[in-house]
């Protein structure tokens, strides 16, 4: 079974220690200032990077040829163009099946 702590106990820097506790609670904005400032740094550097690697692998193509000539600004637009292209690709593909069904149906093969 749990208790509590006696009475009078403190957990935590000692009272010799408190002003350096609230002086490390003063520098902790600051110090998440620079973790958010290199985060940025960091990002910058990833999405161009990501981008021009997507560019590099895709295969030869309309998507390609598209972003050639409009490279992508960012990730979320290159997503969103990537989205449109696979669905056009796919109800290309589902029309082009189609015309070969009825193709084959008019010549009487099964």
């Amino acid at each position: 079974m749990l208790s509590l702590p006696p009475r009078g106990f403190q957990s935590g820097p000692a009272n010799h220690e408190g002003t350096q506790g609230q002086s490390e609670c003063r520098e902790l904005p600051e110090n998440l200032q620079k973790v958010k400032k290199k985060k940025q740094e960091v990002l910058e550097v990833i999405v161009p990077e990501t981008i021009s690697t997507f560019q590099r692998g895709c295969r030869l193509g309309n998507f390609k040829k598209d972003l050639i000539v409009q490279p992508a600004q960012d990730l979320r637009n290159l997503s969103a163009r990537a989205k449109r292209y696979m669905t056009l690709e796919e109800s290309l593909a589902i029309s082009k099946e189609g015309q070969e069904s009825i193709r084959r149906k008019a010549k009487g093969s099964p």
